[in-house]
């Protein structure tokens, strides 16, 4: 009699025990939360969302070539620099200076920079272009600049200003293009990724002008 009043009160143990375990069990699955993420792993992650949305976004562009045209790479958006420096705050280059640039415009093709279509350019190609003389610039407009408008001018872009697109005008190479575009964003795909590049990498040096 005593050995099963033990075994019931044993089970009765047993059983209140399983309860409390199951009661505890179904509180924290109710109330537990996932693990929040901590302050800078939050902001990294807006970061990255934001940085992704921006890639993603087409930007408008402003034809206006008191500006200079500069396409990301990577996002195909267009910025602008504004230079700051007139024809009578340069060196005025001699008539013998100018001859010798015309004739070697005219090896190169009429081009300004024949190779920024070929290669990637350097800091000692932009030091270079900016130790030479050029007589019929547009007024206003520096050489650095000049080559990233050639850069368009190559795929036919016409200019919104008249200075400007009369230069290219008069250029050979440019009136054997068929087609003219005032549609930059056409013009940008088209160019060539080494085209991008050395459009970006130019960006910084005509400010600078």
């Amino acid at each position: 009699m005593k050995n099963k009043n033990q075994g019931t009160l044993l089970t009765i143990a047993l059983g209140i025990i399983l309860a409390i375990s199951a009661a505890i069990f179904v509180f924290l699955t109710v109330t537990a939360k996932p693990p929040k993420l901590s302050q800078e792993k939050m902001q990294k992650t807006a970061e990255a969302a934001k940085k992704a949305e921006k890639n993603n976004r087409p930007e408008e562009f402003a034809d206006d070539e008191e500006e200079a045209y500069v396409k990301s790479i990577k996002a195909f958006q267009v910025t602008a620099g504004e230079s700051s420096v007139t024809d009578t705050a340069k060196a005025q280059p001699e008539d013998t200076d100018s001859s010798d640039r015309e004739e070697a415009e005219n090896a190169d093709g009429g081009y300004l920079c024949p190779y920024s279509s070929e290669r990637l350019m350097t800091e000692a190609d932009v030091q270079e272009l900016k130790q030479g003389t050029y007589a019929d610039l547009p007024q206003g407009k520096g050489i650095i600049r000049m080559v990233v408008n050639e850069l368009y001018a190559k795929y036919g872009y016409q200019f919104g200003k008249e200075e400007i697109q009369a230069y290219f005008d008069q250029k050979e190479w440019y009136q054997e293009i068929p087609t003219r575009s005032t549609d930059m964003n056409d013009i940008i795909k088209k160019m060539t990724d080494t085209e991008r590049a050395n459009v970006e990498f130019l960006s910084p040096y005509i400010e600078e002008e």
